[in-house]
C-alpha cells in the first residue's frame, strides 16, 4: 500500500511538472530539410494546386479575402491591422508549420509579416519582404490550433504567396516528462521486488 501510495503521489508531481513544464520554445527555420527532420519527418502539406483546402481539419479565414492562385496562397494585409490578416485553423492542433513564401511581388512588397500565435500568447517570428520563394517555418514545443499573419508597422501594405504550406500534428509530453515517469516506474518496480 505504500508503494501505491507513492506511485500515485508521483504521478501526480509528474504531471504537475508536465502542466509547469519550461518556458514556451519556438525554434525558427529555413532550411525546408532541416524543419523536417525537426518533426522526425511527420507532417501534412498543402499544395493549393486547386481551390479546395485537401485536409478536412485545415480552415482559413482572412481579412481582406484571400485566395489561391497559381497553386498558392495570395493575400495583401495592411499594415499594423487588427482588421486585415490571415489566420490558418488546425484541428487536431498542430506544434509545426512553415512554408515557401513569396513577399517581394508588387504591389506591396517592403513590409513584413508578423506570425502570432494568439491562443499562446506570443509571436512566433516575423517574416521581411526579402522572401523570394524562400522556405521559413518554425516548430513550438507546445501544441495550437491558429497560425495568425498581420501586416508589420511599416509604411507599405504587405502582399504574400505562400506555396506548399507545412504542418506537424502536436506532440507528445516533452521527452524529460517521459524520463521522469519512466524513472519512477522503474523505483516503484525495484521498492516492489
Amino acid at each position: 500500500m505504500k508503494n501505491l501510495k507513492i506511485l500515485l503521489w508521483s504521478l501526480a508531481l509528474l504531471l504537475v511538472l508536465a502542466g509547469n513544464a519550461a518556458a514556451l520554445t519556438i525554434t525558427t527555420y529555413t532550411d525546408k530539410n532541416a524543419w523536417i527532420a525537426a518533426v522526425g519527418g511527420l507532417y501534412k502539406m498543402e499544395t493549393f494546386t486547386d481551390n479546395i483546402l485537401h485536409d478536412p481539419g485545415l480552415t482559413v479565414k482572412a481579412s481582406p479575402q484571400g485566395h489561391i492562385t497559381l497553386e498558392k496562397w495570395h493575400n495583401t494585409l495592411n499594415t499594423d491591422s487588427n482588421n486585415s490578416f490571415t489566420v490558418w485553423q488546425f484541428d487536431p492542433k498542430i506544434t509545426a508549420f512553415g512554408g515557401t513564401w513569396n513577399l517581394a511581388g508588387g504591389g506591396g512588397s517592403g513590409n513584413y509579416l508578423v506570425v502570432t500565435l494568439e491562443e499562446l500568447a506570443t509571436v512566433a517570428g516575423y517574416l521581411g519582404s526579402g522572401y523570394t520563394n524562400d522556405f521559413w517555418g518554425f516548430v513550438c514545443d507546445q501544441p495550437f490550433s491558429e497560425v495568425k499573419l498581420t501586416g508589420g508597422s511599416a509604411d507599405n501594405q504587405q502582399v504574400y504567396d505562400l506555396d506548399d504550406m507545412v504542418y506537424a500534428p502536436g506532440a507528445p509530453l516533452p521527452g524529460a516528462v517521459y524520463l521522469l515517469g519512466t524513472g519512477l516506474l522503474a523505483i516503484f518496480l525495484h521498492r516492489k521486488s
